[in-house]
């Protein structure tokens, strides 16, 4: 039943690739950020210490973070840390 039912939701997607990038972003859904303004979380924003207190005390700060560092987001707090304070993926 269990196999069926993946198979179902797969079905869903145009190919596998995109079953996948969903899965990967289901996170989202629990971040503590969801149910705030998004300009609160722009590195520019006058109150981003809101933002990185707000992160500190979500369940999804890693993956968040880690989402942030694998696609170079550069201009977001993003994980508790702003563009800047973040690692950068090193491309090939």
């Amino acid at each position: 039943m269990l196999r069926s039912m993946c198979w179902m939701t797969m079905a869903r997607f145009q190919k596998a690739s995109d079953y996948i990038d969903v899965a990967r972003q289901a996170w989202r859904d629990k971040a503590s950020c969801r149910n705030h303004d998004p300009a609160l979380w722009d590195d520019d924003h006058p109150d981003q210490d809101d933002a990185i207190r707000i992160c500190h005390f979500c369940p999804v700060a890693e993956p968040c973070l880690i989402d942030a560092i694998e696609h170079d987001e550069r201009s977001t707090i993003r994980g508790g840390l702003t563009a800047a304070q973040r690692p950068r993926k090193k491309h090939p």
